[in-house]
């Protein structure tokens, strides 16, 4: 953790932190022996997010641009937060969304064969990519 002191940067290591939600006391002295605490909340997420993607519940093929993506995610320690969606291969992603579970795309109109890949972040930041391939 990195912090200032009357203008000066200064850094704590904490260690021997749990998964989840930590608690530390910091206090200060000066040199009059004057104190001052603050409480300091650190959440630890280590356990990466798990989650799934379905397109057209998982049909063969699509048979029009409208696709519906059937989305599964959890994260145990700090929970799901946003998504964002593909279909170019990841040269361009949608901006990022609120988390459901049913979501709706439109491809692009050439026929072919075309990979989703959707990225969940969670609230810690970190994401996880997901993505299927589906033919049109």
């Amino acid at each position: 953790m990195a912090y200032a002191v009357d203008g000066k940067p200064k850094q704590k290591t904490f260690t021997a932190l749990n998964e989840g939600v930590n608690s530390k006391t910091i206090t200060a002295i000066d040199l009059a022996r004057n104190s001052s605490s603050q409480l300091v909340v650190l959440q630890v997420d280590t356990v990466p997010p798990t989650g799934s993607l379905v397109i057209n519940n998982d049909a063969t093929y699509a048979t029009t641009t409208a696709v519906t993506l059937n989305l599964t995610g959890v994260d145990t320690t700090s929970g799901l937060d946003q998504m964002r969606f593909s279909s170019d291969g990841g040269m361009t992603w949608s901006g990022w969304e609120t988390f459901v579970t049913t979501k709706s795309l439109t491809l692009s109109a050439d026929v072919g064969t075309k990979t989703i890949q959707c990225q969940l972040k969670i609230r810690q930041g970190w994401f996880l990519p997901l993505f299927q391939t589906r033919s049109y």
